[in-house]
Order: structure tokens, then C-alpha cells, then sequence
């Protein structure tokens, strides 16, 4: 791909990044950490983005980029990382554990489940 092509497509990923947190505001604003905001039906891509919203805030901040956080619709939320070495993975743990999750070891598919309302 062209330098061009490659900027267009950064451009474009920082606007729905930049539109995606604005609604992660409004949406936080409007459940007051209390579950989903009313009008938010159950199965709607807001109610996923918020309840990644919420996984996401209670991660440890300075390893957030090794993770991959998908909301897998009926209330779960997986999260996978890139490798943590011990001490790292039993920070996550212990937050995910808080959260009611738990480890679900898969080889290259383990991950975190947590069941968020």
C-alpha cells in the first residue's frame, strides 16, 4: 500500500476512535456506573462498546495496549493479551476476579470471561 492509502486509513481509524470514546462518555454519563443506560436495548453495539467501557476501566492502565477486549454479546466479555509475564498476569487476574471473571486456559486461544449486566 501507498504511504497515501496508508495515511487515509489512519485518518479514518482516529476519527472512529475519536467518535467511539464520545459515545463512551455519554454513555457513561448516562448509566452513572449503575448498568446500562435506559433506552439501550440489551442486544444493541452501544450496550457491547459500554460494557467493554467498563472491563476497560478497571484494567491496570499501563497494560492496556496487550489487550484485546470483545464484547461476545449475552453479557460476556473476553479478554485476550499479548504475552504478561507472571507478575503482569496476576495483576490482571486478580481485576478480572474482582469483576466475577475468570482464566479459561485454551492454549493459544486462552483468555479471560467476564459476565458483565
Amino acid at each position: 500500500m501507498s504511504d497515501r492509502v496508508l495515511a487515509e486509513i489512519r485518518e479514518e481509524l482516529e476519527t472512529i476512535r475519536r467518535t467511539a470514546e464520545h459515545a463512551l462518555e455519554l454513555l457513561t454519563r448516562l448509566g452513572a456506573g449503575f448498568g446500562p443506560p435506559s433506552g439501550v436495548s440489551p442486544n444493541s453495539s452501544a450496550l457491547g462498546v459500554y460494557r467493554v467501557r467498563q472491563v476497560r476501566d478497571v484494567l491496570p492502565h499501563d497494560l492496556l495496549s496487550k489487550f484485546t477486549i470483545v464484547d461476545q454479546g449475552g453479557g460476556l466479555v473476553t479478554i485476550k493479551a499479548e504475552w504478561l509475564g507472571k507478575p503482569d498476569w496476576a495483576r490482571v487476574d486478580g481485576k478480572v476476579k474482582q469483576m466475577g471473571g475468570r482464566w479459561i486456559k485454551d492454549g493459544k486461544n486462552s483468555r479471560w470471561e467476564i459476565h458483565v449486566p
